[in-house]
C-alpha cells in the first residue's frame, strides 16, 4: 500500500513540474505578464515612423546621422529587417554632389512642408558634415550609391574619405557654426596631429578650426543677449557636439576642452525656463539638441550636473497625433531627428 502510495504521489509530483515548465514556455506566447509600452516609448515609435516612413525624406542626412546615433533602441523596436530597409534607401537617396575627384552633401532646401524638401545644386559644409557624422556612426567608409527610389543614378563608389578631402577643403564655407565640421572630421578619425591646406592655400588643423568654433560661440552668445526662457539659436548648439565627438573619439586631446564643454551645460541650464523648456512648452529644435547632446555625453562618462526632463516630458505631451514634434509652425526634418534622437536615448531615464 505504502509502495502504490509513493508511486501515485512521484506521478503527482512529475505532472506539476510539467505543467510548470509548460506555462514558463506558454507565458511569452499568451502575453501573460507582458507590460504596456510606456507614453514615451510609443511617442518614440510615432516619432520614429514620422522620420523614416516617408521615403521622399530619405535624402536628407540627419537621417542616416539618426540611423547611427540611436541604432540599438531602433533595432530593439522595429527589428532588423525594418532598420535595414531604412539604411539602404538612405543611402541610396542621399543628397550627394560631384566635386571633381571628390564628392560633397548637397544643400537640403525644407519647405514649410517636409514633404517638399529637395536636393540643392550646391554643395554645403554643414550637409557635407552631416553625411560623414552618418557615415562615421554607421561604421561605413564605402558604399556603391545607387538611387533606388523614383529617379535615376548610375552607380559609384562612395568612400568616406571623399567627403572628408572635400570638406577640409573648403572649411567655413556655410553659415553655420564649424562645429559641425569638427564633429564630422573627428568622427572620420581625423586627429590633432594632422595638418592641411584648404582650396586657398590656407593653413588648417583641429585645433585652429575648433579654436574658431569657440571663438564664435561665445561671440554669437555675446551678441544674441539671451535670457532665462529664449529659444537657443542653431549656431549656438554645435560646439556640444563637437567637444563631446572629441572626449569620445580622442580623449587624449579632450583635457584643454573639458571646462569648455561644461561651460556649454551651465548655459543650457541658464537659459532653461523655470517650467522646464527653452523657447514655448514642448519646443523641439532646442529641447532635441540640447538633450540628445546631454544624454549622449554623460553615456560617455563625462561628469555634469544633471539637466532637467521637463523639457522632453513637454515635448512629449505635445507632440502630433502623425508623431511629429512642436517646432514652429512647420515641421523641420532635422530638428524632429534630433528631437527623435533625444527621445530615444532618454528612455532609460523617463519613467
Amino acid at each position: 500500500m505504502r509502495k502504490k502510495t509513493f508511486s501515485k504521489n512521484t506521478r503527482i509530483i512529475r505532472r506539476l513540474i510539467a505543467g510548470f515548465f509548460l506555462m514558463i514556455i506558454l507565458l511569452p506566447i499568451i502575453g501573460f505578464g507582458k507590460t504596456e509600452p510606456s507614453k514615451y516609448e510609443l511617442s518614440f515609435e510615432k516619432a520614429a515612423k514620422a522620420l523614416f516612413n516617408d521615403p521622399t525624406q530619405f535624402h536628407d542626412p540627419h537621417v542616416i546621422k539618426t540611423l547611427g546615433i540611436i541604432y540599438q533602441p531602433l533595432q530593439k523596436k522595429f527589428g532588423d529587417k525594418q532598420v535595414n530597409y531604412w539604411m539602404e534607401h538612405t543611402l541610396a537617396e542621399m543628397c550627394l554632389l560631384k566635386v571633381g575627384k571628390s564628392w560633397a552633401g548637397a544643400f537640403v532646401h525644407q519647405p514649410h512642408l517636409h514633404q517638399l524638401s529637395t536636393c540643392g545644386f550646391e554643395p554645403s559644409a554643414h550637409f557635407t558634415s552631416e553625411l560623414i557624422i552618418g557615415l562615421a556612426h554607421n561604421n561605413i567608409k564605402e558604399y556603391a550609391f545607387k538611387c533606388v527610389h523614383e529617379c535615376t543614378s548610375s552607380i559609384d563608389k562612395i568612400k568616406t574619405s571623399y567627403l572628408v578631402d572635400w570638406l577640409k577643403q573648403n572649411i567655413g564655407v556655410d553659415n553655420w557654426s564649424p562645429g559641425m565640421e569638427v564633429q564630422a572630421l573627428v568622427a572620420a578619425g581625423v586627429t590633432f596631429n594632422d595638418k592641411w591646406q584648404d582650396a586657398s592655400g590656407v593653413d588648417w588643423n583641429l585645433k585652429k578650426i575648433l579654436g574658431m568654433t569657440i571663438d564664435r560661440w561665445h561671440s554669437t552668445k555675446k551678441i544674441a543677449k539671451l535670457k532665462a526662457g529664449d529659444q537657443i539659436p542653431e549656431n549656438l548648439l554645435h560646439l556640444g557636439p563637437a567637444l563631446i565627438e572629441i572626449y569620445i573619439k580622442a580623449p587624449a586631446a579632450f583635457s584643454p576642452y573639458a571646462s569648455v564643454l561644461e561651460e556649454v551645460f551651465s548655459f543650457y541650464r541658464e537659459i532653461m525656463n523655470p517650467k522646464g523648456y527653452w523657447g514655448f512648452p514642448g519646443e523641439a529644435f532646442s529641447t532635441g539638441h540640447i538633450m540628445e547632446q546631454f544624454f549622449i555625453a554623460t553615456n560617455a562618462g563625462f561628469k555634469t550636473a544633471p539637466l532637467s526632463l521637463q523639457p522632453l516630458k513637454l515635448m512629449v505631451e505635445r507632440q502630433a497625433s502623425d508623431g511629429w514634434f512642436k517646432i514652429s509652425d512647420h515641421n523641420i526634418i532635422g530638428a524632429h531627428a534630433h528631437a527623435t534622437r533625444a527621445i530615444a536615448l532618454g528612455l532609460p531615464f523617463l519613467k
